[in-house]
């Protein structure tokens, strides 16, 4: 395990979409051998489509409280 914040992002042609790229988060699987799970993001070339989606799931909301 690693520390901090971690999510793998993979750049794949999907089938159903006529081969076309797509960006797709990749997720644990159940298990520590499971592989990982594809979940369709985006189109490849929707750049900023997929950079505001990956920011809102990194994305830490810090509170402030009264010391």
């Amino acid at each position: 395990m690693s520390p901090g914040l971690r999510q793998d992002i993979a750049c794949l042609r999907r089938d159903d979409a006529g081969g076309a790229l797509w960006w797709h988060w990749v997720w644990s699987g159940p298990t520590r051998d499971a592989p990982g799970e594809l979940e369709p993001l985006c189109p490849a070339d929707e750049i900023e489509t997929a950079a505001e989606r990956i920011t809102r799931v990194l994305a830490l909301l810090v509170q402030e409280t009264d010391a």
